[in-house]
């Protein structure tokens, strides 16, 4: 896979000229289409609306004036355009001052450079006995295990399997899923509306590569007694942006386009399985550039977070060579980026670590990536290792509680998945915040109408935690009063009206303080009561 190293050019500052080989840039437009009509469909719009988030000038089209100015410069191929950045992906010879003397209009530059480099996925495994024959019930066959072991069976159970929530699944194809039985009942009931090819810019993404088969089996393939997807009755955006027969810099443009598609067509969750970090010839990204806000799709990946859809991408299969650091996007801030632990629940060897350059915890979730249980392109059951079919799982797990919860934003269903996981008290970078649990996050979206939002802005800290008495809360916000105790399965078991709070009456276990904040919803933190 390609990847792209970028450095911002704004205003008039402008690189020194380049050789006359080809060259690629985001040029950035001046200004856009017609602010009357925004580039979302109706159910985008409705999306929106039900979320309370305002329609914002990243939701409108970039000028088709200034785009056809530039593709009438026989100089210049345009190749792709952006409305999130209002800009047009150019292939050139022009130098910047070249390009700034012909077009005086343009905000500046974001250099692409033309540097091949890669994608990490992990070709299908022979079938093994990581899931144990006792373990395989009738409805999820050997699906069973990488399901029940975040709580998805329970999630499930009360009904919540996707249905109604368009899942956006990004890849480098998806060979054979219009032919394979286990997906028959998609095709027939119309879930899938939408495919888009971004690299041969045609509907031609069955005809393509088997890793997005794989990954897409995890959420949506549904096969009783054998397989059954993380979300399967779901509805399925299928985009490929990632060609494996060369190493173009589109293919960073393929991606974001594709972010920008599934948003207009009212996607509430994406599933990405790719990541980039390594180039040919030595170069590629350094450390310093995971911090979420340098490459263009880890920038993408926020704005798509920003405008209420959950974000799910893997985390890297990087843990076990000298990178070890996650892949980007999933440096992004906002998202999920899933990393990988075996049958056991421990962490697979190859799973990407963090922290990101600027000090975030990574990855954010677990889920079961060492073994997985997938359908191969031929319609048959295997197994397959890689954070790629980690992912699918949490995204499915997304889709479920977007289903369970349609007034909740991307960003609310993300936040819940961290705190339900089994190391919400102590996260690290190497399990992040653990495995989460489906209906323990579903509970806690129950909790309150209004946004769990991220404890980093404002001080709270309940200490000490464990405990087995008192715990003290600790902030520097003003609190409104009282305070609720919930336990795992939502419900209110003590309420108090001081900082200091006694649980010496309740048993051991796990609980979710809820802090009202004046002006600034409610946070939720979890505590443990031994």
């Amino acid at each position: 896979m390609r990847v792209l190293t970028l450095s911002i050019l704004l205003g008039f500052q402008l690189v020194a000229a380049f050789a006359q080989a080809p060259h690629h840039f985001l040029l950035k437009l001046d200004a856009r289409d017609s602010l009357t009509f925004p580039a979302l469909s109706p159910e985008a719009l409705g999306h929106r609306h039900r979320l309370n988030i305002p329609l914002k000038e990243t939701d409108y089209p970039v000028n088709a004036h200034r785009i056809l100015e530039l593709s009438r410069n026989s100089d210049i191929l345009v190749i792709g355009q952006s409305r999130w950045f209002n800009a047009a992906l150019i292939q050139t010879t022009l130098t910047p001052n070249e390009l700034r003397q012909r077009f005086p209009w343009h905000q500046g530059l974001i250099e692409l450079k033309h540097q091949a480099g890669s994608s990490h996925h992990q070709e299908p495994i022979p079938v093994t006995q990581e899931i144990a024959p006792n373990r395989i019930t009738s409805d999820y066959g050997f699906a069973y295990v990488q399901t029940q072991q975040v709580g998805l069976d329970c999630l499930h159970d009360k009904g919540y399997t996707g249905k109604g929530v368009k899942v956006a699944v990004f890849d480098s194809g998806f060979r054979n899923v219009n032919q394979i039985s286990a997906f028959d009942s998609l095709f027939a009931e119309g879930r899938v509306p939408h495919v888009y090819d971004f690299v041969n810019q045609d509907l031609s993404v069955f005809d393509e590569d088997n890793h997005g088969t794989n990954v897409f089996s995890v959420l949506a393939a549904r096969q009783p007694g054998l397989i059954k997807g993380s979300a399967w009755q779901s509805t399925f955006l299928l985009a490929r942006t990632e060609t494996i027969f060369s190493e173009t810099t589109q293919e960073e443009s393929n991606w974001i386009q594709a972010m920008e598609w599934a948003d207009s067509l009212g996607a509430r969750v994406i599933q990405s399985s790719l990541g980039y970090n390594k180039f040919d010839g030595g170069l590629g990204y350094t450390y310093s550039d995971l911090d979420g806000q340098t490459t263009l799709i880890s920038r993408a990946a926020s704005i798509a977070a920003s405008k209420g859809i959950a974000v799910v991408v893997s985390a890297g299969n990087e843990g076990s060579n000298s990178w070890s650091f996650v892949t980007v996007p999933a440096d992004a801030d906002s998202i999920l980026a899933v990393g990988s632990v075996d049958n056991m629940g421990i962490r697979s060897g190859f799973s990407s670590v963090g922290p990101t350059a600027d000090g975030r915890i990574k990855p954010d979730v677990m889920a079961m990536g060492g073994s997985t249980a997938i359908i191969t392109t031929s319609g048959n059951i295997s197994n397959s290792s890689g954070t790629s079919f980690a992912s699918p799982i949490i995204a499915g797990m997304a889709a479920c509680l977007a289903q369970a919860h349609p007034n909740r934003a991307g960003w609310e269903i993300s936040q819940a998945i961290r705190l339900s996981s089994d190391r919400a008290n102590n996260p690290d970078n190497q399990y992040g915040y653990g495995l989460p649990n489906a209906c323990v996050a579903d509970s806690l979206l129950r909790l309150t109408t209004r946004t769990i939002e991220s404890t980093e802005t404002i001080k709270l800290n309940l200490f000490p935690n464990p405990t087995r008495n008192v715990i003290q809360l600790e902030t520097d916000a003003e609190i409104v009063f009282p305070l609720s105790l919930f336990d795992t399965q939502g419900k209110c078991v003590l309420q108090m009206y001081a900082t200091e709070i006694d649980l010496s009456l309740l048993p051991s276990g796990s609980y979710w303080l809820s802090v009202p904040v004046k002006n600034k919803g409610i946070r939720l933190l979890p505590l443990i009561k031994e």
